[in-house]
């Protein structure tokens, strides 16, 4: 290496399921690191690669950034998942990776221990622990292994209403804890007009949009948003739900709109590449979630200045406050279609805004360095003490 020639940091992001907020959270972090300070590898799995996941690979490695497949099952795939322990361990000392970024559970045990096997500082980014959605036994085993992986993390990185619930369950010492709330990379995001939007999707003009962001998954629980809907048309006919995103369980959910005879009245947009379309065209945003970690959907729905119907989920409240919200209990189809009543009464009588709607607030940039920077930091750290 030619004298003066500072040597770049190699970290590894190590991802399963590459999609949604986790997806956004690693590409933007990866595009925003230094690539004269920081060497980008990720390892993801081949077994969940969508549309939107092909497309980021793409672009990360048009960035420089090397993208590894392996076949990382998302359940519990013994012996499979011991093969890949061996070989993430083996990447990580061929490359000689100093840092390994685990994001999410399964990665966050496969990696993790990889790293641990290697001798490599480790960092976990959990995305919303995965035992707040589990009873019993199950979340007892799940919070055990959290647990005994988190003594051998070096940092794990939560969201402030994370550490929270964190530590209501003694998930990891307080020691380890860096609190990096998710940010909007403002390169994202564009302006819309409701009308164009309406017209480009041929949604009523009249009636008031309701809809929320997110993979068609058992943890978004879109099931609820259709069961609510089903209940909202009993009372009244001028609304139209849309939910943006793919996944899964597509299949099912158009079952459940058939069943409840909701064809056009309930939209499934599949995924949509700019959700900046979505928000502009909506008057409510609403998610059904059994568990969340800090969302990219909320951080957006909130910039674009729209009401909130969310799932009362540990100490989220604490950081969306005010009129603008409401709440309702994780899974209670009822509980939720009288919130979506008692919102549309309230606009009904007020009116609706969609000039507030059609402009959306500048996405804080500073967040978004701060975001970045705080990772930085932490990287740099690390690789000091190697």
């Amino acid at each position: 290496m030619a004298q003066g020639v500072k040597k770049r940091i190699p970290v590894l992001f190590g991802v399963e399921s590459f999609s949604g907020g986790v997806l956004r959270h690693v590409v933007d972090l990866a595009l925003a690191l230094d690539p004269e300070e920081f060497e980008v590898h990720l390892i993801t799995s081949s077994l969940r690669t969508d549309q939107e996941a092909s497309d980021s690979i793409k672009l990360l490695e048009q960035h420089g950034i090397r993208v590894v497949l392996l076949p990382i099952r998302h359940g519990a795939a013994f012996p499979g998942d011991c093969m890949q322990i061996v070989r993430i361990a083996r990447y990580i000392r061929c490359h000689r990776i100093a840092i390994v970024h685990a994001h999410s559970t399964k990665a966050g045990l496969l990696f993790r221990l990889a790293a641990w096997w290697s001798g490599t500082r480790t960092i976990y980014t959990p995305h919303c622990y995965y035992f707040h959605a589990r009873t019993g036994m199950c979340r007892r085993i799940i919070l055990s292994a959290e647990r005994f992986l988190a003594r051998k993390t070096d940092a794990v990185i939560l969201a402030e209403n994370e550490r929270c619930a964190a530590l209501d369950a003694s998930a990891v010492n307080v020691a380890r804890i860096r609190v990096i709330n998710n940010a909007m990379a403002t390169f994202r995001y564009q302006t819309y007009s409701r009308e164009e939007t309406q017209r480009a999707w041929e949604l009523p003009q009249q009636n008031y949009i309701i809809g929320g962001v997110g993979r068609l998954c058992r943890q978004k629980q879109w099931r609820v948003l259709i069961e609510a809907a089903a209940e909202v048309f009993r009372h009244r006919d001028d609304v139209t739900f849309l939910i943006a995103g793919e996944g899964e369980e597509r299949a099912s959910l158009e079952r459940a709109i058939r069943k409840r005879h909701l064809e056009g009245k309930v939209r499934l947009l599949g995924h949509v590449s700019d959700v900046s379309k979505t928000y502009s065209c909506l008057d409510v945003f609403v998610s059904t979630s059994l568990w969340e970690g800090l969302p990219y959907a909320y951080l957006e729905a909130d910039c674009f200045g729209l009401p909130m119907i969310l799932p009362r989920l540990p100490y989220l409240d604490r950081l969306f406050q005010g009129e603008s919200y409401r709440y309702f209990p994780p899974g209670d189809s009822y509980a939720f279609a009288n919130q979506l009543l008692l919102q549309l009464e309230a606009m009904s009588v007020n009116g609706k805004k969609p000039e507030k709607i059609a402009k959306m607030s500048q996405p804080d940039k500073e967040a978004f360095d701060r975001f970045v920077s705080a990772h930085r930091q932490l990287y740099l750290e690390l690789a000091e003490r190697i």
